[in-house]
């Protein structure tokens, strides 16, 4: 008995090899993205799958959140490993261009990256790098695990979808704090790599689901992502 609840344990520790994998060729693609120009079709390539695939591949790994206090304890958790360790690296970044090329207020672009979020030239925000992604992953697996605790799997996907086509809208005329302009569009891509996982266990009205997700809003969130990915 005790033995197999250490072979259970083990299982659940264990990666998944192909999701790491594909993970590893993203980053490696993102690096080959910000090094060749910008109007180049592969630069395009690149950027239209890059991003979202993280986000596919954290949807894909996703569990179901049980209980409010299941989701308030993992909520806590990824704002320390991730929303506080992006806005750390936003400070250390803002000083470092502070002591180098300074002519600007600390405090201030500090204040302004923290809230914003993401580089926004139009402010004079650009001292938030690529800690942007960090920033919209953590609302959107918040956003997302909520969601899974609340809605069945397709109202899920139907919710993401439509808030996801406000963004869109919202996006098109001005940012949202905390990089939600996006949001939505992550926490669907999530979605997309939950059906994708329902796929490869059985065939089923996932299969509509996913075709609609990638056919309807996948332009849509590229023309979303690449503006943050510079």
């Amino acid at each position: 008995m005790v033995e197999n609840v250490e072979t259970q344990l083990k299982k659940s520790d264990q990666r998944i090899q192909w999701v790491d994998l594909a993970k590893g060729i993203a980053i490696l693609l993102m690096i080959i993205g910000h090094e060749i120009p910008g109007g180049s079709k592969l630069y395009a390539l690149i950027f239209s799958f890059h991003m979202p695939l993280f986000f596919i591949l954290s949807g894909y790994t996703s569990k179901k959140v049980a209980n409010l206090n299941t989701f308030l304890s993992k909520t806590k958790k990824s704002f320390y490993r991730i929303w506080l360790l992006a806005m750390v690296m936003i400070v250390i970044n803002t000083v470092l261009q502070f002591i180098f090329w300074g002519h600007f207020n600390l405090l201030e672009k500090l204040v302004k990256g923290i809230v914003w979020g993401s580089n926004i030239p139009a402010k004079g925000i650009g001292n938030v790098g690529v800690m942007w992604f960090l920033i919209v992953f953590f609302w959107a697996k918040m956003l997302f695990s909520l969601l899974l605790m609340t809605m069945p799997k397709m109202e899920i996907g139907i919710c993401l979808l439509v808030l996801s086509f406000i963004s869109y809208l919202i996006s098109s005329h001005f940012w949202l704090i905390q990089g939600w302009d996006i949001v939505p569009f992550a926490a669907l891509f999530m979605w997309g790599g939950v059906c994708c996982k329902k796929l490869l266990s059985t065939n089923s009205t996932f299969q509509v689901a996913l075709s609609i997700y990638i056919g309807s809003y996948y332009s849509m969130g590229f023309s979303c992502f690449k503006k943050y990915s510079h």
